[in-house]
């Protein structure tokens, strides 16, 4: 099993998503990020943000593309990576909303 992720680990994304900073992401796309991160499905993510699936459905695409943004095209593990991130950034880019995922 170690060989197949060595090639994933060794093509650096990791570092570079840990490199990759957005202090100035919108505070409601942190929160839907977080409670996504802790298992939430998007609707009830949307009834307790009290807007719609689909203002979640953009908000977390919005933020998966600014996520990704970094990283070339040949990673496609969008949500997973974005996964990565957030637990990457808990301290530095989404500590104002580190009360969300509880």
């Amino acid at each position: 099993m170690a060989m197949a992720i060595q090639p994933f680990a060794s093509s650096g994304c990791f570092a570079v998503l840990e490199a990759h900073h957005l202090k100035g992401m919108r505070p409601e796309m942190k929160h839907a990020l977080l409670l996504l991160a802790g298992g939430m499905p998007r609707d009830v993510i949307a009834g307790q943000l009290s807007t719609s699936v689909a203002t979640i459905k953009r908000w977390i695409d919005t933020a998966t593309a600014e996520i990704m943004v970094c990283l070339g095209d040949e990673h496609k593990n969008h949500g997973e990576l974005r996964g990565f991130w957030v637990r990457s950034h808990l301290e530095c880019c989404l500590d104002d909303h580190g009360d969300a995922a509880a």
